[in-house]
């Protein structure tokens, strides 16, 4: 077996699977009504990781990942290297999304936590607000 070359440990990815199971719970299709399939897709929750594989001493944005669930139950994951092409999707999608849920992740072990959690956020909050 290879050693893991990453900076990420199996505590960090037992942590981001708690937050998306307690943020998005527990996926049951049937209990999505009807009506929504008729609707045009859009996106009701959206939980913005940032540099999950490049967490540790960047200073930068340079890894994002948007999971988010539509009006049909659906869960969906997109990756972008850059905060501006998260940009151009989130203005996008909250065309038609309004109002949407958003919740953003970080590793704890990330030497700059607060700098990096704020800039994510005054990135997207123009978009979906």
């Amino acid at each position: 077996m290879l050693p893991n070359a990453t900076s990420i440990t199996l505590q960090e990815i037992v942590n981001l699977g708690r937050k998306v199971r307690d943020f998005f719970g527990i996926s049951d299709i049937a209990a999505v009504e009807f009506p929504n399939y008729l609707e045009d897709e859009r996106i009701q929750k959206a939980l913005i990781v940032v540099n999950f594989e490049t967490a540790g001493y960047g200073k930068e944005i340079r890894d994002l990942r948007l999971i988010f669930r539509n009006n049909r139950g659906e869960l969906f994951v997109r990756r972008w290297g850059s905060p501006e092409a998260l940009k151009a999707f989130l203005d996008n999608a909250s065309r038609v999304s309004q109002p949407m849920e958003v919740q953003y992740y970080l590793q704890r072990s990330s030497l700059l936590y607060e700098k990096m959690i704020d800039r994510a956020k005054r990135t997207t909050t123009r978009f979906l607000s």
